[in-house]
């Protein structure tokens, strides 16, 4: 029934994951990058928790069609992203 529903109100079939995940980009990411500002406060450059906040989201439209973030931009979160995946750590906490 749920899917159902999503595919009449929003004209999605079959693939409800990445419908998740573009609500997430479009409505949340904020939301995501404030809460790990909360859990890690000043620990890192805000620059983290936002390319952090794109992680999962970097096959969405909001994130290829991003007005808001340049090539340069795109091509640095999924590197860091990748390296965070693979448990390489590029980013050490900041001295206080």
């Amino acid at each position: 029934m749920w899917r159902e529903f999503l595919s009449k109100k929003y004209n999605i079939n079959n693939d409800l994951e990445q419908w998740q995940h573009e609500e997430m980009a479009r409505n949340f990411r904020d939301v995501i990058v404030e809460g790990l500002e909360g859990l890690f406060g000043s620990s890192f450059d805000s620059q983290v928790y936002e390319d952090l906040a794109w992680g999962a989201l970097a096959n969405t439209e909001a994130f290829v069609n991003s007005n808001l973030l340049t090539n340069s931009d795109k091509i640095r979160i999924q590197n860091f992203n990748d390296s965070e995946d693979l448990g390489i750590n590029t980013v050490e906490p900041k001295c206080n």
